[in-house]
């Protein structure tokens, strides 16, 4: 998965908002949960696969950002009736760091997206990760 919608807050009726939504979420977890690392999760919430695109792909995974935006935009904005605050949401786009062939990476997102994005209360997380088959 490339790009991940993460859905998470106090008070957020995560199992009410899915069957409501019919969103999908990979994970779910409810307040006090260990994360990955063994940490207490303060807060209940998911994690919704949003793109398969490869991490060389981000413009693969704006496009799939943008279709699921575009086709759940209804049930996205009653997240705040199930609890989850405004800007409890985020859209993680992960991608390969291009850092060892160039001076500077620029990524840009389109202003669709970033105007959906908005409009869901979703702040835009851009993770670089190293390449997976480096001869560095």
């Amino acid at each position: 998965m490339s790009c991940i919608l993460h859905l998470r807050g106090e008070g957020f009726d995560v199992t009410g908002f899915l069957a409501y939504s019919g969103i999908t979420a990979y994970q779910v977890w409810d307040a006090g949960e260990p994360d990955a690392f063994g940490r207490e999760r303060p807060y209940p919430g998911c994690k919704v696969a949003i793109s398969d695109a490869e991490f060389s792909d981000l413009e693969g995974q704006v496009k799939d950002a943008i279709d699921f935006l575009t086709k759940h935009a209804s049930a996205l904005s009653e997240l705040t009736r199930f609890g989850l605050p405004a800007a409890h949401g985020e859209l993680e786009f992960a991608i390969e760091t291009r850092m060892f062939d160039v001076g500077v990476q620029s990524d840009r997102f389109p202003p669709f997206l970033l105007m959906l994005a908005g409009n869901a209360g979703f702040t835009i997380c851009l993770s670089q990760y190293p390449p997976s088959s480096d001869d560095r």
